[in-house]
């Protein structure tokens, strides 16, 4: 399965995450930044996500190893933030890498592909 150029990344982790979870992993989507709900006073509320930089599904393979995979669209690619918590993830013996489809996640974790 390939990714459309129109498909959005959301409906990409979407697809991956299921796939992964369907092949016996654990797998979690991740929101990185801050969201600021809006109010007077104490009402305001700040919500803070992971890290900036920190890759859409974080998880653990069957047998325990440790992956984070950044979710892109067709051509796009990872910022230097997204690019240095990838690399931080192999220095401490996980897997990491970029995938647009199903086929490209299952192709950095060794997984078997899809039919």
């Amino acid at each position: 399965m390939t990714c459309p150029a129109t498909e959005t990344e959301m409906s990409i982790v979407n697809a991956i995450k299921e796939y992964l979870e369907m092949v016996g992993c654990i797998a979690v989507r991740i929101n990185a930044g801050a969201i600021v709900v809006p109010g007077e006073g104490k009402s305001r509320r700040l919500y803070r996500g992971a890290p900036a930089g920190t890759s859409d599904i974080l998880g653990c393979l069957p047998g325990g190893r440790f992956f984070a995979l950044e979710a892109k669209r067709p051509g796009m690619k990872p910022t230097n933030k997204q690019k240095a918590f990838l690399e931080s993830v192999r220095a401490a013996g996980g897997i990491a890498g970029v995938a647009c489809s199903i086929e490209e996640a299952a192709e950095v974790l060794g997984l078997p592909g899809v039919q």
